[in-house]
């Protein structure tokens, strides 16, 4: 699913705990996505930005401890 370019960025404050992840192949749904980070924690929201040549998405955890282990892989 996640090729080595795939890249993973935080976008933490109080209430929102998200992650963005970049470079997905277009093939990539919601499932594997849950499935791939639901080892880091609680998964409250997966959201898949399709295109046409590299997708990506926000993964949305209920603790920012748990966004943070995800971020550090």
């Amino acid at each position: 699913i996640f090729e080595s370019s795939t890249n993973v960025e935080g976008l933490l404050d109080q209430e929102i705990y998200k992650g963005y992840v970049s470079n997905l192949d277009p093939s990539v749904q919601e499932y594997d996505l849950r499935r791939f980070f639901e080892s880091f924690g609680n998964i409250v929201d997966v959201v898949v930005k399709p295109k046409e040549s590299i997708s990506f998405a926000f993964i949305e955890f209920e603790s920012v401890a748990e966004a943070e282990k995800a971020i550090e892989g």
